[in-house]
Protein backbone atom coordinates (compact mmCIF):
# COMPACT_ATOMS: atom_id res chain seq x y z
CA UNK A 1 0.00 0.00 0.00
CA UNK A 2 1.36 3.40 -0.94
CA UNK A 3 0.35 6.97 -0.28
CA UNK A 4 1.86 10.21 -1.55
CA UNK A 5 2.63 12.86 1.07
CA UNK A 6 5.23 15.51 1.69
CA UNK A 7 6.93 13.77 4.57
CA UNK A 8 8.95 14.71 7.55
CA UNK A 9 10.45 11.80 9.39
CA UNK A 10 11.58 12.44 12.97
CA UNK A 11 13.24 9.81 15.11
CA UNK A 12 14.60 10.86 18.47
CA UNK A 13 17.27 13.43 17.59
CA UNK A 14 17.67 12.49 13.93
CA UNK A 15 15.30 14.52 11.83
CA UNK A 16 14.95 14.67 8.10
CA UNK A 17 12.49 16.48 5.89
CA UNK A 18 11.66 15.91 2.28
CA UNK A 19 10.78 18.99 0.27
CA UNK A 20 8.84 17.12 -2.39
CA UNK A 21 6.19 14.40 -2.14
CA UNK A 22 7.33 10.82 -2.36
CA UNK A 23 5.82 7.39 -1.96
CA UNK A 24 5.58 6.14 1.59
CA UNK A 25 5.57 2.37 2.02
CA UNK A 26 3.01 1.43 4.68
CA UNK A 27 3.77 -2.32 4.75
CA UNK A 28 5.64 -1.95 8.07
CA UNK A 29 2.51 -0.66 9.79
CA UNK A 30 1.15 -2.90 12.53
CA UNK A 31 -1.73 -0.84 13.91
CA UNK A 32 -3.20 2.62 14.22
CA UNK A 33 -4.04 3.30 17.85
CA UNK A 34 -4.83 7.00 17.98
CA UNK A 35 -6.41 9.15 15.30
CA UNK A 36 -7.51 12.75 15.09
CA UNK A 37 -7.93 15.25 12.29
CA UNK A 38 -4.31 16.45 12.30
CA UNK A 39 -2.47 13.76 14.29
CA UNK A 40 -2.38 9.99 14.36
CA UNK A 41 -0.20 7.55 16.22
CA UNK A 42 0.74 4.25 14.65
CA UNK A 43 2.69 1.24 15.78
CA UNK A 44 5.15 -0.35 13.38
CA UNK A 45 5.73 -4.09 13.24
CA UNK A 46 9.12 -3.62 14.93
CA UNK A 47 7.41 -1.96 17.94
CA UNK A 48 8.38 1.63 17.12
CA UNK A 49 5.64 4.20 17.72
CA UNK A 50 5.33 6.88 15.04
CA UNK A 51 3.32 10.05 15.47
CA UNK A 52 1.99 11.34 12.16
CA UNK A 53 1.17 15.04 11.97
CA UNK A 54 -0.67 16.72 9.10
CA UNK A 55 -0.29 20.44 8.43
CA UNK A 56 -1.62 22.79 5.77
CA UNK A 57 0.91 24.21 3.32
CA UNK A 58 0.52 27.66 4.89
CA UNK A 59 2.03 26.42 8.15
CA UNK A 60 4.19 23.53 6.97
CA UNK A 61 7.43 25.49 7.43
CA UNK A 62 6.64 26.64 10.95
CA UNK A 63 5.55 23.12 11.92
CA UNK A 64 8.74 21.70 10.46
CA UNK A 65 10.78 24.31 12.32
CA UNK A 66 9.01 23.50 15.59
CA UNK A 67 9.32 19.72 15.35
CA UNK A 68 12.96 19.67 14.18
CA UNK A 69 14.30 21.95 16.89
CA UNK A 70 15.17 20.98 20.44
CA UNK A 71 12.92 22.31 23.19
CA UNK A 72 15.66 24.75 24.20
CA UNK A 73 16.06 26.02 20.63
CA UNK A 74 12.31 26.57 20.31
CA UNK A 75 12.20 28.45 23.63
CA UNK A 76 15.06 30.69 22.44
CA UNK A 77 13.21 31.41 19.17
CA UNK A 78 10.05 32.30 21.10
CA UNK A 79 12.07 34.78 23.17
CA UNK A 80 13.44 36.33 19.96
CA UNK A 81 9.87 36.57 18.66
CA UNK A 82 8.67 38.25 21.87
CA UNK A 83 11.54 40.77 21.68
CA UNK A 84 10.20 41.76 18.25
CA UNK A 85 6.57 41.92 19.41
CA UNK A 86 5.79 38.65 17.62
CA UNK A 87 4.47 35.24 18.62
CA UNK A 88 5.96 31.97 17.32
CA UNK A 89 4.35 28.54 17.39
CA UNK A 90 4.08 25.49 15.17
CA UNK A 91 1.23 27.38 13.45
CA UNK A 92 3.37 30.29 12.28
CA UNK A 93 4.89 33.62 13.20
CA UNK A 94 2.22 36.14 14.21
CA UNK A 95 2.05 39.86 14.68
CA UNK A 96 -1.03 40.38 16.85
CA UNK A 97 -3.42 37.77 15.42
CA UNK A 98 -2.16 37.93 11.84
CA UNK A 99 0.17 35.21 10.55
CA UNK A 100 3.14 36.86 8.83
CA UNK A 101 5.21 33.70 8.18
CA UNK A 102 4.80 29.94 8.25
CA UNK A 103 4.93 28.49 4.75
CA UNK A 104 8.69 27.76 4.91
CA UNK A 105 11.29 27.54 7.65
CA UNK A 106 13.34 30.21 5.89
CA UNK A 107 10.34 32.56 5.95
CA UNK A 108 9.95 32.03 9.71
CA UNK A 109 13.61 32.72 10.45
CA UNK A 110 13.51 35.80 8.22
CA UNK A 111 10.47 37.12 10.12
CA UNK A 112 12.50 36.76 13.32
CA UNK A 113 15.44 38.62 11.78
CA UNK A 114 17.65 35.51 11.73
CA UNK A 115 19.61 33.60 9.11
CA UNK A 116 18.25 30.15 8.34
CA UNK A 117 19.45 27.61 10.92
CA UNK A 118 19.92 24.06 9.64
CA UNK A 119 18.01 21.40 11.65
CA UNK A 120 21.28 19.79 12.79
CA UNK A 121 22.22 22.99 14.64
CA UNK A 122 18.92 23.57 16.47
CA UNK A 123 20.14 22.76 19.99
CA UNK A 124 20.48 26.17 21.72
CA UNK A 125 24.25 25.91 21.59
CA UNK A 126 24.84 29.44 20.31
CA UNK A 127 23.22 29.00 16.91
CA UNK A 128 20.58 31.70 17.45
CA UNK A 129 23.23 34.24 18.40
CA UNK A 130 25.29 33.21 15.35
CA UNK A 131 22.20 33.51 13.12
CA UNK A 132 21.69 37.07 14.37
CA UNK A 133 25.24 37.87 13.17
CA UNK A 134 24.88 35.82 9.97
CA UNK A 135 27.87 33.74 11.10
CA UNK A 136 26.55 30.18 11.31
CA UNK A 137 29.03 27.38 10.63
CA UNK A 138 28.82 25.53 7.35
CA UNK A 139 27.78 21.90 7.77
CA UNK A 140 29.62 18.98 6.22
CA UNK A 141 28.24 18.29 2.75
CA UNK A 142 27.39 14.75 1.68
CA UNK A 143 30.00 15.02 -1.10
CA UNK A 144 32.69 15.66 1.56
CA UNK A 145 32.14 12.33 3.34
CA UNK A 146 35.07 10.02 2.59
CA UNK A 147 34.07 6.92 4.49
CA UNK A 148 32.12 5.20 7.21
CA UNK A 149 33.55 4.14 10.57
CA UNK A 150 30.68 1.88 11.60
CA UNK A 151 29.19 -0.64 9.18
CA UNK A 152 27.64 -4.03 10.04
CA UNK A 153 27.39 -6.86 7.52
CA UNK A 154 25.13 -9.90 7.54
CA UNK A 155 27.91 -11.70 9.40
CA UNK A 156 26.57 -10.03 12.54
CA UNK A 157 23.43 -7.90 12.83
CA UNK A 158 23.58 -6.17 9.42
CA UNK A 159 21.52 -7.11 6.38
CA UNK A 160 24.01 -6.64 3.51
CA UNK A 161 26.98 -8.75 2.47
CA UNK A 162 30.47 -7.30 2.78
CA UNK A 163 30.67 -6.99 -1.01
CA UNK A 164 27.36 -5.08 -1.11
CA UNK A 165 28.62 -2.68 1.56
CA UNK A 166 31.84 -2.01 -0.35
CA UNK A 167 29.97 -1.48 -3.63
CA UNK A 168 27.48 0.88 -1.96
CA UNK A 169 30.33 2.84 -0.41
CA UNK A 170 32.01 3.23 -3.80
CA UNK A 171 28.79 4.32 -5.50
CA UNK A 172 27.27 6.62 -2.91
CA UNK A 173 30.06 8.17 -0.90
CA UNK A 174 33.13 7.91 -3.10
CA UNK A 175 34.68 6.30 -0.05
CA UNK A 176 38.35 5.98 0.59
CA UNK A 177 37.65 3.73 3.57
CA UNK A 178 34.93 1.62 5.19
CA UNK A 179 35.35 0.10 8.65
CA UNK A 180 33.46 -3.15 9.03
CA UNK A 181 32.39 -3.66 12.63
CA UNK A 182 31.03 -6.82 14.19
CA UNK A 183 29.64 -7.86 17.52
CA UNK A 184 31.60 -10.53 19.33
CA UNK A 185 30.01 -13.98 19.00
Amino acid sequence: TYAVYPTTICENRVKHARKSPRRVDLTHLDSIFRTALAKSSVLLKDGLQVDVRVFDEEIYGSALLYFTGSKEHNVKLRIVAMEKGLKLSEYGVFRDDKRIAGRTEEECYRALGLSYIEPELREDMGEVEAARKNSLPQLVEYSEIRGDFHVHSNWSDGVNTILELVEAAREKITSTYVFLTMWEP
